[in-house]
């Protein structure tokens, strides 16, 4: 069995941050590694439950681990212990990891849980954009909406628009 990240692993841990790492009531949490890129000697990423996604950052001290490639974007990692922190000037949050281990190298793409199958997901795509304001437009007439075929556009150097301002100057007077 493939491993996965753990269900509302994030909600979970924001509606209760006072989870203590030597605490053994604490639930293991798995996240997907998202967007993992540099910030000065640390490394930043979105960690994602397949529903909720929350910034994070990776400590100093995790850094060799992300070099030699054992925390991969896209990867997953059991987070062992950690701080939950608001952001400044905002009202979200962020997680700021001190220890963990990896769980999976790179998946192929990121996780998405969604209780929809992506059948049902484009099928709604599809019915959304038939009946989008610009497709009723174009079939009913009564809402007084026309939309108008998009003119050409020509683009034209500095000295085409001097010789034609030029060609169309008036003679100068003379004296």
């Amino acid at each position: 069995m493939q491993p996965s990240v753990t269900p509302d692993a994030i909600s979970a841990v924001l509606s209760n941050p006072s989870f203590d790492s030597s605490s053994s009531d604490r639930p293991e949490i798995v996240v997907q590694v998202v967007d993992l890129k540099p910030i000065g000697n640390r490394y930043s990423f979105m960690a994602n439950d397949g529903k909720m996604k929350v910034k994070a950052m990776f400590t100093a001290s995790l850094t060799p681990e992300i070099i030699s490639g054992n925390i991969q974007n896209l990867g997953l990692i059991r987070l062992q212990d950690f701080i939950v922190n608001d952001m400044s000037g905002k009202s979200k949050k962020y997680f700021l990891v001190t220890k963990c281990e990896a769980v999976a190298s790179a998946l192929d793409s990121e996780i998405n849980l969604e209780s929809k199958s992506e059948e049902e997901a484009s099928e709604a795509k599809k019915q959304k954009l038939d009946h989008s304001p610009v497709n009723d437009a174009k079939t009913n007439a009564s809402t007084g909406i026309t939309l108008k075929p998009k003119q050409e556009f020509v683009a034209k150097s500095a000295s085409q628009i001097i010789s034609e301002q030029r060609g169309n100057a008036a003679p100068a007077a003379r004296t």
